[in-house]
């Protein structure tokens, strides 16, 4: 009975080790890409699970990682050829319908923008930011979020003195009352709250408030030019970044630790997106790609742009967004 069931066993380990060589057989030739991703865990704990649990080289990637801090630098970064996949928060999608590049990948989606004012500015409603100086990130989510508030609050953008600023100046900024309010995002805002004191913070709006009629996704993308010559490149980063999204979606404590390490943050600050964000696994992303779900997201996402005239016309979702490498790798990992 025993060796019979030791030779049950033997077979059974050896079947499941000949489907996981099917499926993670590594390819013979190395490829070298350069990735960028932003400092928080939506924006970096994929390809940091990616690197850590070893998918990047399952798939003989040699990848480089580089931070950016919002899209528009990172995008040009793009055009120059000097990085070649990349992820965008939601006020850069408006590159993706202006042709810019192509979304291979929703990410998840955003719930994480806030307005908020300093306390010493005695701004306590969107319609005390008349003559008040904002600082407001160009091309990033809280940019799109700061006109969706104007449009909510009926106000003139023209009697506001906008400044555009990168989120670390604005939070350098803000911090030392040199403006008055601010369109930034977590896990910015926490830490505005730690140095300066959370009653010293008015929260006029968060980006929750437009949930559901507008949706914020965010996502991975590539330029055309990239994907024309480099299908299996980005077909193995797609596999990569599909398991590393599973894993982050089921152990996301681990992802928290892993971010937080790479990044040199505490984890506390790490984990404050957590709730920040709706999170897609793989089932879920799959059944919105086929049907047409995640397409009817982006649009929604598209029409905001044109309705806050950062984009001059509506275009089909289908021109920008690419999930053909996504599903292929899904049917090259059998999922």
């Amino acid at each position: 009975m025993k060796k019979g069931f030791w030779v049950r066993l033997s077979l059974v380990m050896l079947v499941v080790l000949l489907v996981g060589s099917a499926v993670f057989a590594k390819p013979a030739k190395r490829i070298s890409i350069r990735v960028a991703y932003h400092p928080h865990i939506v924006g970096a704990g994929t390809v940091l699970i990616a690197q850590e649990k070893g998918y990047f080289e399952d798939e003989n990637l040699d990848v480089q990682l580089v931070q950016f801090t919002s899209g528009p630098p990172e995008l040009a970064a793009m055009a120059s050829g000097d990085i070649d996949i990349g992820y965008l928060g939601v006020g850069a999608h408006v590159f993706a319908a202006k042709g810019q590049c192509k979304i291979l990948v929703m990410d998840s989606t955003d719930i994480s923008n806030l307005i908020i004012a300093t306390k010493k500015s005695k701004i306590r409603s969107l319609k005390d930011l008349y003559g008040k100086t904002v600082a407001v990130p160009k091309g990033t989510t809280a940019d799109m979020i700061f006109g969706l508030a104007c449009k909510k609050a009926n106000l003139d953008v023209s009697k506001i003195n906008v400044i555009n600023m990168d989120v670390a100046g604005a939070v350098a900024a803000f911090v030392a009352d040199r403006i008055d309010a601010a369109a930034i995002w977590e896990p910015f805002v926490s830490e505005i709250k730690r140095i300066k004191g959370k009653n010293n913070v008015v929260q006029l709006l968060h980006s929750k408030e437009f949930v559901p009629k507008a949706i914020f996704p965010q996502s991975w993308v590539a330029t055309p030019k990239f994907l024309e010559n480099n299908r299996e490149a980005t077909i193995r980063f797609m596999k990569a970044w599909i398991r590393a999204n599973e894993y982050r979606y089921r152990h996301m404590d681990e992802c928290v630790k892993i971010t937080a390490k790479y990044l040199q943050q505490d984890e506390t600050s790490t984990a404050v997106l957590v709730d920040g964000t709706k999170w897609l696994d793989t089932k879920t992303l799959k059944k919105m790609y086929n049907n047409g779900t995640a397409l009817k997201w982006y649009e929604i996402e598209e029409q905001i742009f044109v309705d806050n005239k950062k984009l001059d016309q509506f275009v089909p979702a289908t021109n920008f967004v690419d999930p053909q490498y996504f599903k292929e790798a899904l049917k090259e990992l059998k999922m």
